[in-house]
């Protein structure tokens, strides 16, 4: 089920744009990704990463296994993917 305003690979309602314009200098997001959609690490970091090159910014992603309890008992592997933005290449100076 997608989401009402975001995308359906991350909990909560958070858009692309959402997450690039909000995060400033060095602060880092964490995403919840859905444990429903198979291929929501990639999707969600291809798109993440596409939206920050889009607005002139980078970021750099690191993702964490966990466990999300989908249902009352159910429990389903999901990932954390951490965002960290910058204005420029991370490298740079």
């Amino acid at each position: 089920m997608a989401n009402q305003k975001g995308s359906r690979y991350i909990l909560g309602h958070l858009s692309y744009s959402d997450i690039t314009t909000t995060l400033q200098e060095g602060q880092k997001a964490v995403l919840v990704l859905n444990p429903d959609e198979p291929r929501a690490r990639h999707e969600v970091s291809k798109n993440v990463k596409a939206s920050f090159l889009k607005a002139g910014r980078y970021c750099v992603l690191e993702s964490q296994k966990i466990l999300v309890e989908a249902e009352a008992g159910v429990w389903k592997e999901s990932h954390f993917l951490y965002v960290t933005a910058y204005s420029k290449r991370p490298g740079e100076v």
